[in-house]
């Protein structure tokens, strides 16, 4: 009489007492149901959530007063990820939606609560607005707020504990699908955690899924040089826990770059030598943007829709130190431009670094609004005239 391997024998003797489980259970693997953004504003938006199995597994929604929150796909196999949409709340509460994930023998449960209609405010918290009169926050990182023009001002919190600070505001243009700006502050606090980059790409709540492109998978057509998802805010400056980062890779952020001797050169030794400034300020406050009024072209998103390409990207930088010796009233400020092509040197090029009032006529903006409130015209106009080159503390 032959016997069975050992082996075979084990997993008969399995089989007879509780049955062998296949290699796609959804057991072998720890269920998992992640909503990226919990927590969402009155407007109506999208965005993602990640489901991790290892076999079948469904997903059922049940929601505080009707059916306002929908998922793009309710059942399937192994991980992936749904977008969730959601209408705008027009009532006067909060309201929640249960998901619960169901793989294999696991049950998850994930939780949205979406704020009550008109929690937001204008330029304020985690909201924003489009056209008509803007009201211009005190925030030093801002320009001077424009409307209409296919322009919308929206703005991020981040949280620590119980603390809540502004994390970034852009001016989003839905026509181009890119941030004309992005603006934040920028010190220890922000960049001193351990968080690593996320990558966690996604819709940004506060904005309407339909304004924004779908960046999943990247940028297709175009020139093959401008598939890089650049980050107007970087990620390395949001590292103090995963929902700051998380933030930083919503599509909002995003811009076609050239990836060699651009995004992965000039630009991140830009952002490397914005942060060495920050490491050495109480706080620094950013302006990145970008060019599109003459674009390089265009290149198309997961829908198939044009993403203009600026010709052009930028930085103003105003420092804050209290026991600062240089610039004026503590304040110093210096702008950087590049125009959007190969850099293979990685140097910056001469006449790249000038004065804010040199990179307002380049840019059309008026960078740092609320600056002349603050420290008065005559210092104001001193700080934002003064040429960067002739500090050595820049170390340009």
């Amino acid at each position: 009489m032959k016997t069975l391997p050992l082996l075979s024998a084990l997993c008969l003797a399995a089989i007879v007492a509780a049955g062998c489980k296949s290699s796609g259970d959804s057991d072998e693997i720890e269920a998992s149901l992640t909503v990226r953004t919990p927590n969402v504003p009155a407007s109506r938006g999208q965005q993602f959530a990640d489901i991790k199995a290892g076999g079948k597994w469904t997903l059922d929604i049940v929601s505080e007063g009707g059916d306002w929150l929908s998922v793009s796909q309710t059942s399937g196999r192994g991980s992936a990820t749904v977008v969730l949409s959601y209408e705008a709340n027009t009532t006067n509460s909060a309201r929640t939606s249960t998901l619960t994930l169901y793989a294999g023998s696991r049950k998850r449960t994930a939780v949205l609560t979406q704020a009550a209609g008109g929690s937001e405010n204008q330029g304020g918290g985690e909201g924003g607005g489009e056209g008509g009169a803007l009201t211009q926050p005190a925030w030093l990182e801002l320009p001077a707020l424009s409307s209409g023009g296919g322009l919308s001002f929206y703005s991020h919190n981040a949280k620590i504990g119980a603390k809540t600070a502004r994390s970034f505001s852009f001016s989003w243009d839905k026509d181009n699908l890119v941030a004309r700006w992005v603006a934040y502050p920028l010190n220890n606090w922000y960049i001193g955690g351990n968080i690593k980059r996320t990558d966690a790409w996604g819709y940004d709540p506060i904005v309407p899924a339909s304004d924004q492109p779908l960046l999943q998978h990247g940028y297709s057509a175009g020139s093959a040089s401008w598939k890089a998802r650049g980050h107007q805010i970087p990620s390395a400056d949001r590292l103090y826990d995963y929902a700051s980062n998380a933030q930083t890779f919503y599509y909002t952020n995003m811009t076609p770059q050239i990836q060699d001797n651009f995004n992965g050169g000039i630009w991140a030794d830009l952002e490397d030598k914005v942060r060495s400034w920050a490491r050495s300020s109480d706080t620094l406050y950013v302006v990145t943007g970008c060019m599109v009024d003459k674009t390089l072209g265009y290149v198309r998103d997961n829908n198939g829709r044009h993403v203009s390409v600026p010709s052009a990207y930028f930085k103003a930088v105003l420092r804050y130190s209290k026991t600062s010796t240089i610039g004026f009233g503590n304040y110093a400020a210096c702008g950087v431009y590049l125009e959007h092509k190969e850099y293979p040197g990685g140097n910056l090029p001469s006449g790249s670094v000038m004065s804010i009032d040199a990179l307002e006529k380049k840019t059309g903006l008026d960078f740092f609004a609320s600056l002349p409130a603050l420290v008065g015209e005559s210092a104001a106009s001193q700080i934002e005239s003064q040429d960067p080159e002739t500090v050595s503390w820049w170390g340009f």
